[in-house]
């Protein structure tokens, strides 16, 4: 091997042993790329066919399907004659049955935001236990399982009545 191969290829310029242990051998291909590969300029192509085709595409679907399932409208507002009972959102359930079910809504606050200030907590607790294994992090892991429950727990007691919120009925 030439001095100047062993530089291009193996990347030293002194070889220590036979030289060869390190070497990768290349083999270059002359392709004509141009002949394999057409490139198109984007300017007439894309700009001035594919985009206003696929708006006009996008536009058509949304009419069609406004045309083909128009929104039911509802009964309108009427201000004297309210629910009985109203519910949020899904994923406001557990914070509703929570402020439902605590008798002074001061306490019913003060533990809503009492959640997010005990998940900002936990990891300067577990800050010194560096593993990733929720095995081995047990108070990350309790926070977590305990949290879920309870939040399962007040989203489903909040679809019942008051009486059964806390309990579910199983008491």
């Amino acid at each position: 091997m030439t001095d100047i191969y062993r530089r291009a290829v193996c990347g030293e310029s002194r070889t220590y042993g036979s030289g060869t242990d390190h070497c990768i051998p290349i083999i270059v291909l002359h392709v004509k790329w141009d002949a394999v590969i057409e490139f198109h300029p984007a300017w007439p192509n894309d700009i001035l066919y594919i985009f206003p085709l696929t708006m006009l595409g996008a536009l058509a679907c949304i009419v069609g399907l406004s045309v083909l399932a128009p929104t039911q409208m509802g009964e309108p507002a009427d201000p004297f004659n309210t629910p009985l009972e109203i519910l949020p959102e899904w994923y406001f359930f557990p914070t509703f049955n929570l402020l439902r079910v605590l008798p002074n809504k001061l306490l019913g606050v003060l533990a809503m935001a009492a959640v997010p200030l005990g998940l900002i907590t936990v990891p300067f607790i577990e800050n010194v236990n560096k593993f990733q294994n929720p095995f081995r992090r047990p108070l990350a892991s309790l926070t977590f399982i305990v949290g879920f429950i309870t939040a399962v727990w007040l989203g489903i007691g909040a679809c019942l009545p008051i009486d059964k919120a806390v309990s579910l009925g199983f008491w």
